[in-house]
């Protein structure tokens, strides 16, 4: 008999959740943990440049979120512990202190042991910033959480956490094909996947630190500005020059963006195979 667990998977987009853990999240129910899903965009302009027949954003995102309860469902996951913030896909850069407030809310409310999160150099703007968000919250948590990086767009290169999703392999392919209206833009990625009989995470070295001012956080060795929703500077996480920035286009939708790198750990800790 396992303990008991609360966790908690944060997902930028429907379909990161299954794409990078959606093998641990059927062991964490199959072992009675308690699991939530949070989904922090909606996902709308996923097929925005494909010349290919889609639906308007707004049609998009309401399929996407069909699309998502019924992945989560295959997993065990009821849509009762689904929690979509709907914020529009590539705008967290723009909404950093309410989600961040919204970020930190849920952590508070379930009090998870295990939170897994997009990795902070996954290749996508919602990604790092979700990352950011996530680790800014968890550092006034009045417990210990377990922090762990997946990656859907990049590869988790030196992973400290393996764990053998080979027994819920079957539920994790059933899962990600309910993603249909993704099937023909991400189906590479979603190919890929499904190569594979494991899946890997780097957990975060997040010691607790001093509660800082609610507009500056700590995170790792640098310190991140949270400015007001919508300030004229664009820059919505600025960062105090101890690391190097990233600079990313928005697809177009946004123009040009600065979004600074999490500090990485020089610390590498040994590969552990997981039993969930």
């Amino acid at each position: 008999m396992y303990p008991r667990q609360s966790v908690i998977i944060f997902s930028p987009h429907p379909d990161d959740d299954v794409i990078g853990c959606g093998g641990t999240i059927a062991k964490h129910v199959k072992n009675s943990h308690s699991v939530v899903i949070v989904f922090m965009t909606d996902g709308r302009y996923s097929l925005a440049y494909h010349a290919i027949l889609k639906p308007p954003p707004s049609s998009l995102a309401k399929l996407r979120r069909y699309e998502a309860i019924e992945s989560s469902r295959i997993l065990g996951v009821d849509e009762s512990r689904l929690i979509f913030l709907r914020y529009e896909d590539m705008s967290l850069t723009y909404n950093v202190l309410s989600a961040f407030g919204q970020t930190k809310k849920i952590l508070a409310e379930n009090m998870p042991d295990v939170v897994y999160l997009p990795a902070g150099d996954d290749e996508h703007i919602d990604h790092m910033v979700s990352n950011c968000l996530i680790q800014a919250a968890s550092r006034d948590m009045a417990c210990t959480v377990s922090l762990r990086e997946y990656s859907v767009w990049s590869e988790v290169k030196q992973p400290s956490l393996v764990v053998d999703i080979q027994d819920v392999y079957e539920l994790k392919k059933r899962a990600i094909l309910q993603h249909r209206s993704q099937l023909g833009t991400a189906r590479a990625l979603m190919a890929k996947t499904l190569s594979k009989r494991e899946e890997c995470f780097q957990p975060v070295q997040s010691p607790k630190t001093i509660t800082a001012d609610q507009r500056v956080r700590q995170l790792g060795h640098g310190k991140w500005d949270l400015l007001p929703d919508g300030a004229s500077s664009r820059g919505a996480l600025l960062n105090n020059g101890l690391v190097e920035p990233l600079v990313f286009v928005n697809h177009g939708f946004k123009g040009k963006e600065t979004l600074y790198s999490l500090p990485r750990s020089s610390a590498h800790l040994k590969t552990q195979r997981a039993i969930l």
